[in-house]
């Protein structure tokens, strides 16, 4: 008797313990890549929108919930139309606020933004995720429209009593997020902190920005304001800026009647790279020039901070320098970008 010939898909049917795909089944079944927000963002990744205070995030992430929910541009690009649902943890009357404002300055209402100021807990057990994906399943009931878009303003606010430094705390709330998205089959951002050094990036443990598909990170220079994509898993857009500007909008009156506003974040020209860098960029630039033309070591740049700042933001700052060809690497090797072209480098 001759054996039986089992094909790919044969094998395919088969249980495993855990999925599995064939590379020779890949492009048959492949689908182009599903997007919320053109060239940025997944329609079902999950993102982190991060910044210092002040630095008008709140007021962007409004700017990009309202016109996903209108089915309008956002900074030119293009956005899937759908129902956002905006949990307000932080300051529930400022989001309002801004909410408002958007709606005074373009002269539209937007109801598929729903708000929220509910303090949902994704640390503590899986219960905070549940509600969110109950809330999420009731709202399409109601409306007949899909949830796209789930934003948590701000992340620290829906981790009460979580160590944002340690792994174990932060992997319950990565797989709380992650149960979300994958329940709701939406996109999931966090608004989040920076950490006290400005040029360190997103606060607490680094496996949180491993674990997002997207980090777009906010700042606010003397050159201008601009959100910025430092992370890209499928979308390939690290390292495109939006610039921003922010308008002041009436809203109503104060108690002692003065006018009362809240900030639209209006579309700008985006500072130039290169321009408005942080303290480190600007020190280490400074320290190569004082050295001359000559090649440095990275141990070498390090060891001249003296631990202030901290080794890691010194080597990330020496890449975004070379990212924005202010340097050269060769090796552990660092030299100015003039000074290597001069020499032929």
């Amino acid at each position: 008797m001759s054996a039986k010939v089992t094909s790919t898909a044969d094998v395919q049917a088969r249980s495993f313990p855990i999925d599995i795909k064939y590379a020779d089944t890949l492009k048959a079944t492949r689908t182009r890549i599903s997007e919320l927000l053109e060239d940025t963002l997944t329609s079902d990744g999950v993102s982190a929108i991060c910044g210092a205070s002040n630095v008008g995030k709140t007021a962007l992430v409004v700017s990009l919930a309202a016109s996903i929910a209108l089915g309008a541009k956002w900074m030119n690009r293009q956005t899937q139309v759908g129902l956002v649902l905006y949990i307000a943890a932080e300051s529930p009357s400022s989001v309002e606020n801004r909410v408002l404002a958007y709606q005074e300055h373009y002269g539209l209402s937007i109801p598929n933004l729903v708000i929220s100021g509910s303090r949902i807990n994704l640390f503590k057990d899986t219960q905070g995720a549940d509600d969110i994906i109950k809330t999420v399943k009731l709202l399409e009931k109601k409306h007949d429209e899909k949830v796209v878009l789930v934003i948590f303003d701000t992340l620290s606010l829906v981790i009460e009593g979580a160590n944002e430094n340690l792994g174990s705390d932060m992997g319950r709330v990565i797989e709380n997020l992650d149960r979300i998205r994958r329940a709701c089959g939406a996109h999931v951002s966090v608004v989040h902190h920076i950490g006290k050094q400005v040029d360190a990036g997103m606060r607490g443990w680094s496996g949180l920005f491993a674990a997002m598909d997207t980090v777009i990170m906010v700042a606010a220079t003397k050159q201008g304001s601009y959100a910025e994509i430092v992370k890209s898993r499928d979308l390939g857009s690290k390292g495109v800026r939006f610039g921003f500007g922010m308008e002041a909008i009436g809203i109503g009156e104060t108690t002692f009647g003065k006018v009362a506003t809240a900030c639209v974040a209006v579309p700008a020209d985006a500072p130039a790279k290169g321009k408005g860098y942080g303290r480190v960029e600007a020190a280490i630039l400074k320290f190569l020039k004082e050295h001359g033309d000559g090649e440095i070591s990275k141990v070498a740049i390090v060891q001249h901070f003296n631990g202030k700042p901290a080794k890691g933001s010194v080597y990330r700052a020496i890449n975004k320098l070379a990212d924005d060809s202010e340097v050269v690497i060769t090796g552990d090797k660092v030299v100015l970008a003039s000074a290597a072209q001069g020499n032929g480098s």
